[in-house]
Order: C-alpha cells, then sequence, then structure tokens
C-alpha cells in the first residue's frame, strides 16, 4: 500500500493458495512470506516494488512456520516453527539452520527471537526441561554458538538488545511483596515481573551504580 498516493499493488496475484505472514525487508529491496504454492508450506520472497518473480527460498517441507523476523542487514530471517523450534534462513541460500528446540514443545510455541542491531547476535527464550522456567539465550550468527545467560530459577521473558549492542533488557520475575490471603492462610505474589537490564560486555558499566565526586 502507498504511504500517501499512488494504488494498492497486488505482488503475487495468486489464487487457490495460502500466502501468509507478508514481512518487509528492512532496506526495502523484499517481502517475505509463507506460501503453499509449491504444494509445501514453505518462505518465499518477492520484490517489493513489484518488478520480479516471487522466488522459493526453502525446499525441505518442513511443520508449519510462523513469525517472520528479518535481520537487520536483510540477509536471515528467524521464524518459528510449530513444534517448538527456532530457525534461522539464509535468504541468499536458502540454508536452514537450527537454533534452538523448546523441551516443552507447544504451539504457538514459548520461545521468542530477537535480533541485534548489527545482525550478529539473536537473542530467545528457552523453557528448562526440569523446572519448565524460562530463561535467555544468546545466539552467535558468525559461530552457532549457544550460550544460556540468566538462570531458569525463574521465568524471564522479551529479550531485546538496545541499538548500541551495549546492553540486553528482558522482563522477568523479580519484585517481591507478598500478600497473605484473607481465605486460606497462604501468601500469594502478585505482579512480580519487572524489567531488567544486564550489561553485554565486561567494559559496559551498569547505569545503576552510585555516582559519588569524592577525590
Amino acid at each position: 500500500l502507498p504511504a500517501k498516493h499512488g494504488q494498492p499493488r497486488n505482488l503475487t496475484a495468486t489464487s487457490g493458495v495460502a500466502e501468509r505472514e507478508p514481512t518487509w525487508s528492512p532496506d526495502g529491496r523484499w517481502i517475505a512470506y509463507m506460501s503453499d504454492a509449491s504444494g509445501d508450506y514453505e518462505l518465499w520472497v518477492v520484490p517489493s516494488d513489484g518488478r520480479g518473480e516471487p522466488r522459493r527460498v526453502t525446499t525441505d517441507g518442513a511443520p508449519y512456520r510462523y513469525s517472520l523476523s528479518w535481520s537487520p542487514d536483510s540477509k536471515h530471517i528467524s521464524l518459528l516453527v510449530k513444534g517448538g523450534h527456532l530457525e534461522l534462513v539464509d535468504v541468499a541460500t536458502g540454508e536452514v539452520t537450527r537454533v534452538a528446540s523448546d523441551p516443552l514443545s507447544q504451539y504457538p510455541s514459548t520461545l521468542e527471537a530477537t535480533w541485534s542491531h548489527d545482525s550478529s547476535w539473536l537473542a530467545y527464550t528457552r523453557a528448562d526441561e526440569a523446572s519448565g522456567n524460562r530463561s535467555i539465550w544468546l545466539y552467535e550468527v558468525a559461530t552457532g554458538q549457544a550460550t544460556q545467560v540468566t538462570s531458569d530459577f525463574f521465568s524471564q521473558s522479551s529479550p531485546t538488545f538496545d541499538r548500541e549492542g551495549n546492553y540486553l533488557y528482558f522482563v522477568g520475575q523479580g519484585s517481591w511483596s507478598p500478600t497473605y490471603s484473607s481465605v486460606d492462610s497462604t501468601w500469594i505474589y502478585t505482579d512480580s515481573e519487572v524489567l531488567h537490564l544486564v550489561p553485554l560486555r565486561d567494559d559496559v558499566p551498569s547505569p545503576f551504580l552510585p555516582e559519588i565526586d569524592e577525590e
């Protein structure tokens, strides 16, 4: 659709085909979407200006994919797979990499993923097999190395990188103000989730350190 003037443009003009999850690439060149035009439900891309044919990116016929997210450099797409998997797709080659699997697989998945602004990292949540709580993990695209960065003692969610790559924000349980029940002699904990901030490197100071002017 045009921002102001012009006409809506049909980029696929298909009939009898399911097309879902249209997502514009950050560089503005492509629209990624899921389609069963080939007989399998696959990832496709089409030029956003309509001057080109759609191109099928994946060819593996994997289970239902959803929640498409472009990397900021428009080279990769992260997506979720029914069954509790997080995958990374190279848009140019169609190579699919399994980033993580949720041991408590469900649909929609409890997995959440977000990109760093330099496209080098994915932050995502993953449930622990024993506790069932979610923790935050980081995945380095260049090496394929995944690292757990928070404990699974309590659940965390919604990881987000800051623009400079200095901090990771996430929501987690951390506020404990018990209220005594007036009915059954028990304690309850309401509104336990708070916003957390973690420095990503040793040379990045915590913004919450006290300022002291003594010499």
